[in-house]
């Protein structure tokens, strides 16, 4: 991650680490309950060093495919998703990020399994990052790396626009941030 030139990923569950918010990271690790209660605090600074990548000089050009299943499942409270919603809507004025919203309605892009990470180097091959729960696995061979170019270029048919997905986050945000219950509820 810190050395490539280019990321291109697809999330179909979560909003990817490179792009959580504290608060979010927090609370999903906090959910997710495989890390002790006394490490959080140590999970959540690591997911945001690895934030970094993003803020270097010479930042990666990074193509994010995030299912719309994994913009809308609540991580923590509502507030907390406007917040990462926003940041989400703030980090596609960078011209280096590119954030697309793939519909639930273009199909069911999780049926490829797992979230994944297409790195490019200058110096080598590409790499893809497939994680699991408990393992991590990096892939190198060319059948491999052709099928998950293949999904991204399904992905990049399927999924909105730039400006469309823009906009479709912050409406989504603006939902998060409307109170339950009440009289426009």
């Amino acid at each position: 991650e810190t050395t490539a030139t280019t990321l291109a990923s697809y999330e179909p569950m979560l909003i990817p680490g490179l792009l959580q918010t504290t608060d979010y990271a927090r609370a999903l690790f906090e959910f997710a309950d495989i890390v002790p209660v006394t490490r959080i605090p140590a999970a959540v600074k690591a997911r945001h060093e690895r934030q970094t990548v993003l803020r270097k000089p010479d930042p990666p050009q990074c193509l994010f495919y995030l299912h719309e299943n994994a913009l809308r499942s609540q991580v923590g409270s509502a507030q907390i998703m406007h917040e990462q919603l926003l940041q989400l809507v703030f980090l596609t004025a960078r011209p280096e990020i590119d954030i697309r919203v793939v519909p639930a309605e273009s199909g069911p892009h999780g049926v490829w399994g797992s979230s994944f990470m297409l790195m490019g180097y200058q110096a080598h091959g590409p790499v893809v990052f497939v994680e699991c729960l408990t393992t991590s696995l990096f892939l190198e061979k060319p059948r491999d790396l052709q099928a998950y170019k293949e999904v991204l270029s399904r992905l990049d048919r399927d999924g909105l626009g730039a400006g469309q997905s823009r906009e479709w986050l912050a409406n989504l945000a603006s939902e998060f941030d409307k109170p339950k219950g009440g009289p426009d509820a």
